[in-house]
C-alpha cells in the first residue's frame, strides 16, 4: 500500500462508508421509484433480521420496555 510505504500504520477513511450509503440509498430509490418495489435488488439489501441486529433493536427494546414501566408507575 502506498501508504504503508510512507510509514503509515493506520489509516481511515471516515466517508467511504457514508459515501457507499447514499450511493445504495440512491440506487434502491430509484428502483423503487421505476419498478414501484424493490424486488429487483432484493439480494442486494439486508434481511429485517439482519438490519435489527445491526441497529439493535433487541437491547432499544428492553430500553422502551424498562421506560415504558418507569412512566405507568407514575
Amino acid at each position: 500500500m502506498r501508504l504503508e510505504a510512507m510509514g503509515y500504520r493506520i489509516a481511515i477513511f471516515p466517508s467511504d462508508t457514508q459515501r457507499a450509503a447514499i450511493y445504495a440509498m440512491k440506487e434502491t430509490l430509484a428502483v423503487l421509484k421505476c419498478d414501484g418495489s424493490t424486488a429487483a435488488i432484493d439480494d442486494r439489501l439486508a434481511t429485517f433480521q439482519e438490519r435489527d441486529r445491526l441497529v439493535g433493536l433487541g437491547e432499544w427494546e428492553k430500553l422502551e420496555e424498562r421506560y415504558l414501566k418507569d412512566i405507568e408507575k407514575k
